[in-house]
């Protein structure tokens, strides 16, 4: 799976191509990856592609992706809620939403949705939401969508500089409660985010065009002024892992840096 433009390409992704994306507005910087969860019915529903997409991304019960919206552009949700004292998330987040049930309540041997579905016990997870109290029951996910779930934010912090992953029920708790305690969010930051690492520049300035141009695959490398600002050797930089001996930088700046130039 790669990212090529603001569109996944591989295999189990589809696109459906909508015509309300025009006048959509470009969301410059995608600093937040929000995960929510969606009931199969009204997951389904959102494919017409004569309506204006609402989320970036979905992922069924068998992995399988669709893309909706590219993800340079601002779908058609309002994400109720705040982070960090802001509340203007759907311009600065990209939204991928999974197929699954929520919370359930039990009558006799089932567990019956919102919308009237049935689980046996062997698809419901029992556990304490993080805003709650007390234990209740949700459909599991499948290991199929959380190991896409956690590929995707892997690929998404590698391309857009990402600050967050975050569940609705972060942003918005008591309104929200997707995706719930059955996703591991925890477990998918810490696996996402342990590959960032720090470094520190220990050469200074170099020449863009001999020192940079051929040596690499990469179309873009670090700003050519920044590079020959001598006063950025002993800069502390955040760096995604390696690729052909370049480390790709998590920065505003963006771009790649030889690995025998930087140091732990």
């Amino acid at each position: 799976m790669e990212l090529i433009n603001n569109i996944l390409i591989g295999q189990n992704i589809k696109h459906i191509e909508s015509d309300s994306f025009l006048g959509s507005i470009a969301i410059l910087k995608p600093e937040l990856i929000i995960i929510q969860s969606e009931e199969t019915k009204k997951f389904k529903g959102h494919f017409n592609s004569n309506n204006r997409p609402s989320v970036h991304i979905k992922v069924d019960r068998d992995g399988l992706v669709t893309q909706l919206i590219p993800f340079n552009l601002k779908g058609s949700e309002v994400l109720q809620g705040y982070w960090e004292g802001d509340s203007n998330l759907a311009s600065k987040s990209i939204t991928i939403q999974l197929e699954n049930a929520g919370k359930l309540r039990k009558s006799g041997n089932e567990y019956i949705s919102e919308s009237g579905e049935k689980f046996e016990a062997h698809d419901v997870f029992a556990g304490v939401h993080q805003n709650e109290d007390e234990a209740s029951y949700w459909q599991k996910y499948t290991e199929k969508q959380v190991f896409m779930a956690e590929q995707l934010c892997r690929l998404l912090l590698m391309s857009y500089q990402v600050k967050y992953i975050l569940g609705n029920e972060e942003i918005s708790p008591g309104l929200n409660v997707d995706p719930g305690p059955a996703f591991p969010l925890e477990r998918l930051r810490n696996n996402v985010f342990s590959e960032i690492s720090q470094r520190t520049i220990v050469e200074p300035a170099f020449s863009f065009d001999s020192e940079i141009k051929g040596e690499s695959n990469y179309a873009m490398m670090l700003n050519e002024t920044f590079l020959r600002d001598t006063e950025n050797k002993g800069k502390i930089i955040n760096i995604r892992p390696k690729s052909g001996g370049w480390y790709k930088l998590n920065i505003d700046l963006g771009g790649c840096i030889k690995e025998e130039w930087v140091k732990i």
